[in-house]
């Protein structure tokens, strides 16, 4: 099979969109470089939405937000101008306005599934929850053939409390992939919250027995120390977290 990279290495979106789906840190950095150094080559709204990841990146969230207001005003009717701007308010400031700007997303495409992922976080963050249920039934309508969807919505059920809907939100992520392992981190967050530690422990045991890379399984040993020391198991919980330096140490020396 031809790499895309073969079909046009000067592809700038693509180097962007291969790092903002990196499994790591390093191949972030790596490819959104690659990104950066082509993105005189790209688009100017490309171009912008390249440049405001980086600034966002190296942590310059004025600049950031001056490239993606720029992106916005230069492509008022494009959903990913609006999408990537409500990002930035969501995860720096103004949950208001970045609730205003993902539903921008939304109205100009409604299909547009990942605007309604982020809007419901966005919702659930500023404790508006029937308006973030409201957002997550339509990122499962959406796609409901993916996990996603209802494990966001048992994430907002998490915080809201209704622990038999937690469950069953969650096993339906795991019933369309069963590797999907934030649900099982999910479970068991919602066993620990009732103090059901053993069985906290046993459900992120799934995620070591599944466990495909380094990084998820140091979500598994992550997630038992929290049981640990939620359960008051202080000399257990140093034990896992030695077990992740030791995999990170050992994922380290293999990149080397």
């Amino acid at each position: 099979m031809t790499k895309p990279s073969t079909l046009d290495p000067n592809f700038a979106a693509a180097e962007l969109n291969r790092a903002t789906s990196s499994a790591t840190a390093k191949e972030f950095f790596d490819h959104l470089k690659k990104a950066v150094a082509l993105a005189d080559k790209a688009s100017s709204g490309e171009k912008l939405l390249i440049l405001g990841t980086e600034a966002g990146a190296n942590g310059n969230p004025t600049k950031q937000h001056e490239y993606l207001t720029q992106l916005v005003a230069a492509y008022p009717n494009d959903e990913r101008g609006h999408f990537a701007l409500g990002g930035y308010y969501f995860g720096a400031t103004g949950i208001y306005q970045g609730d205003r700007t993902l539903q921008e997303a939304t109205e100009i495409n409604p299909a547009y599934s990942t605007a309604f992922n982020i809007l419901g976080y966005a919702y659930r963050q500023n404790a508006d929850y029937a308006n973030a249920e409201t957002s997550f039934k339509k990122y499962i309508e959406l796609i409901p053939k993916d996990p996603n969807p209802y494990d966001s919505y048992a994430e907002l059920l998490l915080k809201m409390g209704p622990l038999r809907r937690i469950d069953h939100a969650y096993r339906k992520a795991l019933e369309i992939d069963p590797k999907f392992i934030n649900s099982h981190f999910g479970i068991g967050a919602a066993l620990m919250y009732q103090g059901k530690h053993d069985e906290a422990a046993a459900e992120l045991q799934k995620i070591s027995d599944k466990a495909r890379t380094d990084g998820e399984r140091r979500t598994a040993l992550f997630g038992l120390t929290v049981v640990d020391v939620d359960a008051g198991k202080w000399e257990k919980a140093l034990e896992e977290v030695d077990k992740q330096y030791a995999l990170g140490e050992k994922t380290v020396t293999r990149r080397q």
